[in-house]
């Protein structure tokens, strides 16, 4: 009997581990497969549910397809989204082409046309101020299903999801920050059919079909009768593009504290740190390319360095995420001349930073005198009066 046991046992533990094993190859396999997909076709469902009980629905038709000679793919999205909270429905069409991206709001009747080096920020108004739902973004990013180190994957079994008998396969987050939701495989070919979170929140992808559009499909055409306008890096702060107002909840450094030690090199390679402002009054913008409300924030910083540098006046820009050949290009376009510390991630955790940009005004002392996090079109002048105040102490 306990030979049989044993036996039995040594028989199911290796079953076990490779079940363990296979759960989060298959999340890697999956992964790949979204990575040689050329052209993809699907609609897309989604539901969100929030602890007030409201939730949202999104449906969307998405059609992607890689091309070699571009640095992105391109994509549209078609759909509506439904807010129980105002009882509302959106209704718009997104699409990023070879050299522009497209957004159509049709309940605002709005047709903007982002130039190419804007295909970051109007991917940002289709997942972040419309949300349309962020399903494409799993066949767009680099690391499709996000699978990363410090997430544990454990396979469930089978399940019909998506009207696909599907791998359920557990993840969460060793920290368990996240909570645990489950990611649906497709059995039949190995691709991602939605995932659902514990609260409800779920995606659904259906795939419809593997084909090859032209990059002519990807250019949206003015509708009749709509306000159109071209946005640039430059006239972005002008645009139709909502960003919501600053504010100072949130800050781990406040107004009264002193700021954090740190040190780092510039685009020019010259060495700064929080010693070397001793003495003067400084500004401190976190920010990045692929921040819309940064971009909408970096002329009024440009204009302080302008106003304030023959005071003595520091200003400081931390990139987060960046990388410095895009960096450069970017700064060189829009003729931002202050200084500039690239792949700031280590200070802006020193900091503390959750949102982007967040601005800190210190003292000669290194005390924070002003800080605040998002956006304000008004926001010069606060800031100018802050820095003339210090400039008279």
């Amino acid at each position: 009997m306990k030979r049989f046991i044993l036996t039995i046992t040594l028989f199911i533990s290796p079953i076990m581990l490779v079940c363990q094993i296979s759960a989060a190859e298959l999340m890697k396999i999956s992964s790949q497969k979204v990575l040689d997909l050329e052209s993809v076709e699907y609609d897309f469902r989604a539901e969100r549910y929030f602890p007030s009980g409201h939730f949202s629905r999104h449906e969307s038709h998405v059609v992607l397809k890689n091309i070699d000679t571009v640095a992105h793919p391109v994509y549209s999205v078609k759909g509506i989204r439904y807010l129980s909270v105002k009882d509302e429905t959106y209704s718009v069409d997104f699409s990023r082409g070879v050299t522009d991206s497209y957004l159509i709001d049709y309940d605002k009747k709005s047709f903007e046309e982002f130039s190419n080096n804007m295909a970051g920020i109007a991917q940002l108004q289709i997942m972040g101020v419309r949300v349309l739902g962020s399903s494409f973004n799993h066949f767009v990013r680099k690391n499709p299903m996000n699978v990363e180190e410090g997430k544990v994957f454990e396979l469930e079994g089978e399940k019909e999801y998506g009207g696909e008998v599907c791998y359920e396969i557990s993840t969460a987050y060793k920290t368990d920050s996240w909570g645990k939701f489950y990611w649906y495989i497709a059995k039949r070919d190995s691709l991602p059919r939605g995932y659902v979170f514990e609260d409800g929140t779920n995606e659904v992808f259906m795939k419809r079909k593997n084909f090859n559009p032209g990059p002519e499909s990807f250019v949206l055409e003015e509708p009749e009768g709509f306000d159109s306008q071209h946005i640039t890096e430059r006239n972005l702060d002008e645009s139709f593009v909502h960003i919501g107002e600053a504010d100072k909840s949130g800050i781990d450094f406040p107004e009264g504290s002193f700021t954090p030690e740190w040190q780092a090199t510039d685009m020019q390679g010259n060495s700064w740190s929080s010693g070397k402002l001793k003495s003067k009054v400084a500004v401190l913008d976190f920010w990045g390319i692929w921040c819309a409300p940064c971009l909408r924030a970096m002329p009024k910083v440009q204009k302080l360095y302008d106003e304030f540098r023959e005071a003595g006046v520091e200003v400081i820009g931390f990139d987060i995420k960046d990388k410095k050949e895009n960096i450069t290009p970017f700064l060189q376009r829009n003729n931002y001349s202050y200084t500039i510390i690239p792949q700031a991630e280590e200070i802006a955790a020193r900091f503390k930073i959750r949102s982007y940009p967040t601005i800190f005004i210190i003292d000669q002392q290194g005390k924070v005198i002003h800080a605040e996090k998002g956006f304000r079109s008004n926001a010069y002048e606060e800031w100018a009066d802050v820095i003339k105040e210090a400039l008279r102490n």
